[in-house]
């Protein structure tokens, strides 16, 4: 463990909006601020390409399945696709009026799905992600779409939006599905099971919402929150679903009955990050208040609480597990990076070099490189083994 600074990659003339590493772990990009998309060696942080053509901020980048394109997602109102090992630029995909707020490919990687607003309606378009070739546009929404996601099998987009509604089409045919109506208030996000059974929504009306992820049935609506829910995320093996609040507490749910299996206490300030270990069996929150920033553990299976990590002197606002779930990072408004070990709670290492707050942290698929980007406008990668 050396907690060295490997490489800062610097800010593109107004800062980095977006960050993803590549499927192999070798390559990061980033969408910028200055309507460019670069591409920086994850080990060096060697500038390796910048993706021109945007003329407005990058909000989205993903990868391909396979790592061999590229697509963006810009305030231009465009996506575009690009050759991820040279840079090249393939494609620009147009048709949305307003900012693209979400983009997906499918599990195949042959399409990519983008949400934004198209003359006066809310739209997805799908697009050939090796061509170009628009597909379609799926125009069910009266206001903008904020959410697109696919099936794990790549038989369903998903697709919510500003309107509260969640519209459901079919990906090979494109046909509308159905409307899944209930929510009384913007739609979140949305996620899939890993298992394909249950589809999970969070909103503003202070509620989740499961459904029936082939039918589109109502299954149940997770009451209980006193708040906006933020953000929702799936165990990795399908068996739990978390939700978290503005109401500062995160709530434990049976995907498949809805029912409520715990609720960790009140925290004392905002939880404003989870996280599930790869293995489903601990779910990590970060918790901040006036006088306390620490990270705490909960077993998923009883609720109880297991651990707590303190340091950070300012609030948490990402929270990571390492892809073999034996360390966990975290990044926080008091500029620093720091490191510990998932199981003992033994703080490993505090990474210091930002100048502003940490706004994310990632690890590399192979475990030896961590990035954190920050409001400084930069993202700092760090040697861990």
């Amino acid at each position: 463990m050396t907690g060295q600074r490997k490489k800062t990659l610097r800010r593109p003339t107004d800062g980095f909006r977006a960050v993803v590493y590549s499927p192999d772990g070798k390559t990061l990009a980033t969408g910028n601020w200055d309507g460019t998309a670069r591409l920086w060696s994850a080990y060096s942080g060697r500038h390796k390409a910048a993706l021109r053509g945007h003329t407005a901020v990058v909000h989205s980048v993903v990868y391909s399945p396979d790592g061999k394109m590229i697509a963006t997602a810009s305030a231009d109102d465009t996506v575009r696709l690009w050759n991820a090992k040279t840079g090249k630029h393939i494609a620009t995909f147009s048709g949305h009026t307003r900012s693209i707020s979400a983009i997906a490919y499918s599990p195949d990687g042959g399409t990519i799905a983008s949400g934004g607003f198209t003359a006066g309606r809310g739209t997805s378009q799908l697009w050939d992600a090796r061509t170009g070739a628009h597909k379609t546009t799926l125009s069910e929404h009266v206001r903008d779409v904020f959410a697109v996601a696919y099936s794990p099998d790549g038989k369903i987009i998903a697709t919510g939006g500003r309107d509260g509604k969640l519209r459901l089409s079919n990906a090979q045919t494109w046909e509308h599905v159905t409307t899944l109506t209930g929510h009384t208030s913007f739609i979140y996000a949305v996620a899939f099971s890993p298992i394909a059974r249950t589809l999970a929504t969070a909103s503003r009306d202070k509620t989740a919402r499961l459904w029936d992820a082939q039918s589109g049935k109502h299954i149940t609506t997770l009451t209980g929150h006193t708040s906006s829910v933020l953000s929702i995320a799936y165990a990795p093996d399908g068996t739990t679903l978390a939700t978290a609040s503005v109401d500062a507490t995160v709530r434990l749910w049976d995907p498949q009955t809805g029912k409520h299996i715990a609720t960790f206490p009140k925290f004392q300030g905002l939880v404003l990050s989870i996280a599930y270990s790869p293995d489903a069996e601990t779910l990590a929150t970060g918790i901040s208040s006036a006088n306390n920033h620490a990270v705490w553990l909960w077993d998923v299976s009883t609720g109880k609480h297991i651990a707590t990590f303190s340091g950070h002197a300012s609030v948490i606002r990402s929270i990571a597990y390492s892809h073999d779930g034996t360390k966990i990072a975290t990044g926080s408004e008091d500029k620093t990076v720091r490191l510990w070990d998932a199981k003992t709670g033994t703080h490993l290492a505090t990474f210091s070099g930002h100048t502003e707050g940490v706004t994310s942290v990632a690890f590399s698929p192979d475990r030896n490189m961590l990035a954190s980007s920050s409001d400084d406008g930069t993202i700092l990668l760090w040697k861990i083994r």
